[in-house]
């Protein structure tokens, strides 16, 4: 086999034919359109993901304000919800007995 029967060779050398394709391809290849389109989406996910970040922030930073005008302690009013459950369930209770009391009383008459 001789470089003149390689598809890649020219009259001029051995990958003359290449090299033309090479300078045929110019500026818009589909490497440099593909290069191109992988610098604008990770441009993009890189300005998604800042956005996020700083939403995230302003959410935290919200939050916080927001507790602290309330000043709600979470802990405390748990602690304040099972005193009155407690004082309810003793309440009930003793309307209970007082009525089976009233009952026997009332029966045994």
């Amino acid at each position: 086999m001789t470089p003149d029967q390689v598809a890649a060779a020219n009259a001029s050398g051995s990958n003359g034919n290449m090299l033309a394709f090479g300078a045929m391809r110019g500026s818009n290849d589909p490497e440099a359109r593909w290069s191109g389109h992988l610098a604008s989406q990770a441009q993009t996910v890189a300005s998604a993901r800042a956005q996020d970040a700083a939403a995230a922030t302003r959410a935290d930073a919200s939050a916080a304000a927001r507790d602290s005008v309330s000043e709600v302690d979470l802990d405390k009013e748990a602690a304040e919800l099972l005193r009155f459950q407690q004082a309810y369930q003793a309440a009930a209770r003793t309307i209970q007995v007082a009525r089976e009391t009233m009952q026997t009383l009332l029966s045994s008459i």
